[in-house]
């Protein structure tokens, strides 16, 4: 959504441009509003701001909060049009996975269970932010040594680190901040709130 008198709309033209070839041999449709034409649309979808990127799958909305860059919109787009959690069947995917993104989260263990139930809860709620996928512990095995399963990490910058949960239910969000040696929360990359809710299923 942009109006053509719009100084960071017009900044935003040629990379809403690569964005759309990008995105192009996808089922991803990229589009653009001008709200000093089609007024209605803008109220209707409550834009109070240019420009405005949003999301639209089925229902519901998605404002884009990123870095108006490439990479940023790029990876917006496909992360929310995918389900939250994409599994991953091939070994192959997995590399690709590492090599495109430096961050995302993996749940390693059967599809069912407090864990995974939080997991998939946590996912849904942060989809438009973060990547999430499941993967059985056959695949991930040539790039983590697994202690347990059902287990949950995060990639970040070539590196791992599992996520470790308190049994306690009365444990903050800023206890689950400190990482123990060689592990990280998930609060340090995504968000408290979600970090609690994962540590209250382990």
């Amino acid at each position: 959504f942009y109006a053509p008198w719009c100084a960071h709309c017009k900044r935003l033209e040629p990379v809403w441009a690569h964005v759309a070839q990008n995105l192009h041999n996808t089922n991803i449709r990229v589009g653009r509003v001008d709200c000093t034409r089609f007024t209605s649309l803008a109220t209707e979808f409550s834009v109070s701001g240019f420009p405005t990127i949003m999301f639209l799958k089925g229902d519901n909305r998605y404002s884009f909060k990123g870095d108006r860059t490439l990479e940023e919109i790029v990876n917006f787009a496909t992360r929310l049009s995918g389900p939250p959690i994409q599994t991953i069947t091939r070994e192959e995917s997995l590399d690709n996975i590492k090599s495109s993104h430096s961050l995302f989260f993996i749940y390693v263990g059967e599809l069912n269970g407090p864990l995974w139930d939080t997991y998939a809860e946590v996912a849904e709620t942060f989809q438009p932010h973060c990547f999430f996928y499941a993967v059985s512990s056959l695949l991930v095995k040539k790039h983590v040594t697994l202690m347990r399963s059902p287990t949950l990490f995060v990639f970040k910058e070539n590196s791992y680190y599992f996520f470790e949960g308190k049994e306690k239910k009365e444990t903050s969000p800023e206890e689950l901040a400190v990482p123990g040696p060689g592990h990280i929360r998930e609060s340090e990359y995504l968000n408290q709130d979600a970090a609690y809710s994962l540590s209250n299923a382990s």
